[in-house]
C-alpha cells in the first residue's frame, strides 16, 4: 500500500472522490447542547445529495475520511440526529441496533466527535441560517480583495500571452494564488491554519448548495517539479488522470518535450493531451517565468489580503467550530469569488476540456500545467523515487528530509517503506519504531499505517506475537485508506510478501 501523497490545497466535489482528512477537538469550549426531539428527524434516505458529493478538503492528505458511513443506514440515521450537536442519551432512542458500535465506526471514520457529553459531526456543516452568513462573509471579503488584485490580474493577463500560457490562466490563477502552497504557509504563519492539522489531517466541511465555480486542485511532484490539475466540481473522475504512470510520464515528456512513447497513448491523445508530434499539451513553466515569478509573490499578499478582511467570529460562534475549521471554507470560498469576477471582467476564461472543443457547459472541466519548483522538496522527491521502484534513491531523500525534520512521522514512513522494498527488514523495523516512540493523537494520519507495516515486518521476521499486539493497536487510530481492514487481516493471518 502506497499512502499517495497529494500536495497543495484542494477541493473535492463528487462522490468517486470519497476523500479528506479529520479536524482535531476544537480548542474552544462549546456550549450545552439540549436533548433534540429526534421524531421530527427525516429517516437515513434523507440525507442530502450534498453531505455525499458537496464537501469540501483543504490540507495534504486526501485519503481518511469514511463518508460511505452515511451510506450505511445506521450510520447515516445517527449522522442526521447529531449534526447540530447531540447528546448520547438523545441518541439512545434511535432504535439502532448497537449505538456504541456505530458511534466507534463514525469516530474512526472522521465523521463524528465528541467534547463536553456533546456529539456532533467532525467538521462544520454549513447549512440553515449558517449558510446565510457563510454566503455573505464570503461576498464581503471577495469584494474587497478583488479590488487590490486587480492590477496584479491585469499583469497576468500580459505575462500569459507573452509566453503563450493564456489558455491557462485560469489554471496557474488557482494553482499559484488563490490556492497555492506559498498561501498555505503564510496562512499556516500567521496562525489561521494549524500547520500540523493541515499536513497531517486536513480540513472539511459540507457547503450546502455546491457553488458553482467550485475548483479543485490536485499535485504530483517529483520534488524538483510539479504536475498540476485544476478541474471543476463537475469533472468526471478519470482514472487515467490518477495512475501514478501516467501522472509520472505526463509529468516527463511535459518537461522534457520528447514525443510520447508509452502504451496508452490512444487514450491521451483521445483526452486532447497530445498534438499530432505527440507533444504533450501541457504547459510546462520554469522558474525564470516571469508569470510564475509575479504569481508567487502575489500569492501571499493575496492570503494574507483575505484573511485582514475575513470577519469569523460571528459565524464560529453559530457553528461552534474552532477559528481554523471555519477560516479553512471561507478562504477557499472567497477564491470562488475572485474566479468568478475575474471571469466575468474578462482577465481569465475557463478553459474546456482539458483543450479540446468539447467540454462540460460550464467550461472547466480539467486543465493542466507543470511549473518548477523554487527550491527541490526531499521528501516529495522520495515519494516520486519510490514509486519509480529507486528504493536506495527514495531513502536517501528521505534521509535529507529528516535531517531538517528529525522525527517527522511522514519521513520516517517513507523511509521505513524504502528499506522494506530493500529488504533491509531489521533496519525497517528500527525506523518505524522511531516513529512509534513519539506520542500520537487518535486521529493520527500516519500511526495506523507505521503500526501496520511494522507488524508486517515482525510476522516476516518470525515475531508473530509482537505483531499482533502491533495489529491491535492499529484499530485504536482512525481508519486511513482502509487501514483497519489491513489491520484485520494481519491478526487472521501472518503477513507474507
Amino acid at each position: 500500500m502506497n499512502l499517495a501523497r497529494k500536495v497543495g490545497l484542494a477541493m473535492m466535489f463528487f462522490l468517486a472522490a470519497l476523500s479528506s482528512a479529520a479536524p482535531d477537538e476544537p480548542t474552544q469550549t462549546e456550549p450545552a447542547i439540549p436533548d433534540l426531539d429526534l421524531s421530527t428527524l427525516p429517516p437515513y434516505e434523507g440525507v442530502p445529495d450534498e453531505y455525499l458529493e458537496g464537501r469540501g478538503y483543504l490540507g495534504h492528505f486526501s485519503d481518511a475520511w469514511d463518508t460511505e458511513q452515511l451510506l450505511d443506514p445506521f450510520g447515516a440515521k445517527t449522522f442526521l440526529a447529531l449534526q447540530d450537536g447531540a447528546s448520547r442519551e438523545s441518541l439512545a432512542s434511535l432504535e439502532v441496533p448497537d449505538l456504541d458500535l456505530v458511534l466507534e465506526d463514525l469516530r474512526a471514520g472522521r465523521m463524528v466527535r465528541e467534547s463536553g457529553g456533546v456529539l456532533r459531526p467532525a467538521f462544520p456543516v454549513i447549512r440553515g441560517e449558517a449558510r446565510e452568513q457563510f454566503r455573505q462573509t464570503v461576498e464581503f471579503a471577495a469584494a474587497r480583495v478583488y479590488r487590490t488584485l486587480k492590477p496584479s490580474l491585469k499583469k497576468f493577463r500580459k505575462l500569459a500571452a507573452k509566453e503563450n500560457v493564456a489558455p491557462q490562466l485560469h489554471t496557474l490563477l488557482w494553482s499559484e494564488v488563490l490556492e497555492s502552497r506559498a498561501a498555505e504557509e503564510a496562512l499556516v504563519l500567521a496562525g489561521a491554519l494549524d500547520g500540523t492539522r493541515l499536513r497531517q489531517e486536513g480540513y472539511l466541511w459540507l457547503l450546502i448548495p455546491n457553488d458553482p465555480y467550485a475548483t479543485g486542485v490536485d499535485r504530483y511532484s517529483s520534488g524538483l517539479s510539479t504536475l498540476t490539475q485544476v478541474w471543476s466540481g463537475a469533472a468526471n473522475p478519470i482514472p487515467l488522470y490518477q495512475d501514478i504512470d501516467m501522472e509520472q510520464h505526463l509529468l516527463d515528456r511535459a518537461e522534457d518535450r520528447r514525443p510520447w512513447d508509452s502504451a496508452d497513448t490512444e487514450s491521451v491523445s483521445a483526452l486532447g493531451l497530445l498534438t499530432e508530434e505527440k507533444l504533450v499539451r501541457v504547459p510546462a513553466l520554469r522558474n525564470a517565468s516571469r508569470l510564475l515569478i509575479a504569481m508567487r509573490k502575489a500569492s501571499p499578499k493575496y492570503a494574507r489580503a483575505v484573511l485582514a478582511v475575513l470577519q469569523l467570529e460571528p459565524l464560529q460562534r453559530r457553528l461552534a467550530a474552532s477559528h481554523d475549521e471555519v477560516f479553512a471554507p471561507l478562504f477557499v470560498s472567497v477564491g470562488y469569488r475572485i474566479l468568478e469576477r475575474a471571469e466575468r471582467d474578462g482577465f481569465i476564461a475557463r478553459p474546456l476540456f482539458p483543450v479540446k472543443p468539447e467540454g462540460p457547459p460550464e467550461g472547466l472541466d480539467r486543465s493542466l500545467a507543470v511549473v518548477q519548483e523554487e527550491t527541490p522538496d526531499h521528501l516529495e522527491r522520495a515519494y516520486f523515487l519510490y514509486d519509480r521502484r529507486e528504493y536506495e534513491a527514495a531513502a536517501s531523500e528521505s534521509d535529507l528530509f529528516l535531517a531538517g525534520h528529525p522525527g517527522d512521522a511522514e519521513g520516517l514512513f517513507r523511509k521505513g517503506m524504502s528499506l522494506m522494498k530493500l529488504r533491509k527488514d531489521q533496519e525497517a523495523l528500527e525506523t518505524f519504531d522511531r516513529a512509534l516512540a513519539a506520542p500520537a493523537p487518535p486521529m493520527d494520519v500516519w500511526r495506523g499505517w507505521i503500526l501496520i507495516r511494522s507488524g508486517n515486518l515482525l510476522d516476516l521476521l518470525n515475531r508473530r506475537e509482537e505483531a499482533e499486539r502491533r495489529y491491535q493497536l492499529a484499530l485504536d487510530y482512525s481508519i486511513v485508506a482502509n487501514s483497519h481492514e489491513a489491520a484485520r487481516d494481519g491478526l487472521e493471518q501472518p503477513y507474507r510478501e
